[in-house]
């Protein structure tokens, strides 16, 4: 297909099914916090910015 749609939030899946896969392995606290200051943000690049 040659149809262009905006990505939105897809890098958010990936990100949760790790973060689901090491809760149930015992690696993270699913009610623990985390600080995430501007020098660990990362913007988009390419053409999925």
């Amino acid at each position: 297909s040659t149809e262009v749609f905006p990505t939105a939030s897809t890098i958010k899946l990936p990100i949760l099914t790790e973060f689901y896969d090491q809760v149930g392995r015992g690696k993270l606290d699913p009610l623990a916090t985390a600080l995430l200051t501007d020098e660990l943000k990362k913007g988009g690049s390419g053409i999925l910015q």
